[in-house]
């Protein structure tokens, strides 16, 4: 049956101290104050002592977690069936042409973004930036895969949350983007966030970052989706829409339209509390030329044709 898309006009439509210091002469009464005060501070030092030491195992990355991502990446690689090499800086990996982590540290050529949005990239022994995406590990199979699939994981931490960042872009373009997005790989999220071991969460620090980052974020960890295939983040001129790709089409028929447009219903909904109002967040079949539905905050805005017949009721 020919999908032919419709403007949905009769739908509901949503959007959207100066200290002077005295010397006193040490009188007995005096140097007893005094041997106690320097006891105290004697007491304090050993305290702060300990503070300090537990600061530093607190610290977000060093040398032993470094180590221990290591050893996660040589069993996970092999649980992919893929051989993974640790890159840093002046330590390259070539991903079609372009050095990484260099080419995009220190103001160089390229600029990582994720979504449309450019993101702050320092590298870092320690995780603990000022400001920005501190980079403490730079993993990639690009020397064992095929040359259309080779994988660069940035691991990352913003703001004390872990992120694994990756990108497979092959192809440049004008603005010199290099494109990443989080890694849907439940697995290697944990792995990366156990190491790390930060007690900052996501929504603690949800401000800090943009719209991009926070729909990034939203679909890395949506959970499971309720047909095959894949969400992802576009920008059609108009801002970014979140679309989600089914790798079959929606069966021609009530009962499966209207399971579909509730599905994509709860998805709208559930990024509209967790991101914000005014997404746009539409279904595309394969084979399609247009987005079979799309929806913000949970209303419908357009449809195809055997979609918009099931949403006005039409029999």
């Amino acid at each position: 049956m020919k999908k032919a898309l419709v403007s949905l006009a009769l739908l509901p439509t949503i959007l959207m101290a100066s200290c002077q210091n005295k010397k006193e002469q040490p009188t007995s009464s005096t140097y007893s104050e005094t041997t106690h005060s320097l006891s105290s501070v004697k007491e304090s030092s050993v305290s702060n002592s300990s503070t300090e030491a537990k600061i530093v195992d607190e610290m977000l990355w060093d040398a032993d977690k470094d180590k221990k991502l290591n050893d996660f990446m040589n069993t996970w690689g092999q649980t992919m069936n893929q051989t993974y090499k640790q890159y840093s800086p002046n330590i390259n990996v070539d991903l079609y042409g372009l050095q990484l982590p260099d080419s995009v540290l220190n103001n160089n050529k390229w600029q990582v973004v994720i979504g449309n949005t450019p993101i702050v990239l320092n590298w870092s022994e320690s995780g603990e930036e000022e400001s920005g995406y501190s980079l403490v590990a730079v993993y990639s199979d690009a020397e064992a895969q095929d040359y259309l699939s080779k994988h660069v994981y940035f691991f990352t931490i913003n703001s004390g949350v872990p992120k694994v960042l990756i990108t497979s872009q092959n192809q440049g373009n004008p603005n010199n983007y290099l494109y990443f997005k989080e890694t849907e790989n439940k697995e290697l999220r944990d792995g990366f966030s156990n190491i790390v071991n930060s007690s900052v969460t996501f929504d603690d620090v949800k401000s800090n970052f943009t719209k991009d980052e926070q729909l990034s974020y939203f679909i890395s960890n949506y959970g499971q989706l309720p047909y095959k295939g894949y969400l992802t983040t576009e920008n059609d001129g108009n801002g970014t829409r979140i679309t989600y790709y089914v790798d079959e089409s929606i069966p021609n028929d009530k009962q499966a339209i209207s399971e579909a447009i509730e599905q994509l219903k709860a998805i709208s909904l559930s990024v509209q509390q967790k991101v914000g109002e005014g997404i746009t967040v539409s279904l595309k079949e394969p084979l399609e030329t247009e987005y079979t539905l799309t929806l913000v905050d949970g209303q419908p805005t357009q449809a195809n044709h055997i979609f918009g017949r099931i949403i006005q009721g039409i029999e």
